[in-house]
């Protein structure tokens, strides 16, 4: 797992408002999620309100939603002081999610799959009309296969 964050604004790195990019690339098993849990509660300081996730697998969407799922048994929420709500591509059409992104001050965790970034495929003349959510969320809950990138 690749851990990428780029951050506008005043940052200690540079003294600037460039923006500042940094990546963490470690080996499985290594507790990236937790640094992941520190970069959101260290930049929720500075009024980051942000963050995403892109999973190559949907294992691993699956794992990181429990991890920041308040109340679930692998969850790491309640040592953090900053609770993301965590955003899928399942909950766009829902009204809690709609609530959390209209809301300047919580902290959105949007966690996706490789899967659903990409393009719906093209549109035949005579194929019954599917948007690119539906698509997305399909492609991610019923494939059975993975894509290697």
């Amino acid at each position: 797992m690749f851990v990428a964050i780029t951050h506008t604004g005043p940052h200690q790195v540079s003294g600037t408002d460039e923006p500042f990019e940094s990546a963490v690339d470690v080996a499985t098993g290594v507790d990236k999620t937790f640094v992941l849990a520190a970069t959101i509660e260290y930049l929720a300081q500075f009024g980051v309100r942000n963050f995403a996730v892109i999973t190559h697998r949907n294992a691993i969407l699956t794992k990181t939603v429990n991890n920041f799922t308040p109340g679930h048994p692998k969850s790491i929420v309640d040592r953090m002081t900053v609770t993301p709500t965590v955003i899928t591509v399942d909950d766009l059409d829902t009204g809690a999610a709609q609530a959390a992104m209209d809301d300047e001050v919580a902290v959105k965790l949007y966690i996706l799959s490789i899967q659903s970034l990409q393009a719906p495929p093209p549109m035949r003349v005579d194929a019954p009309t599917t948007s690119a959510r539906s698509w997305a969320r399909a492609s991610t809950t019923g494939s059975s296969h993975s894509t290697a990138w």
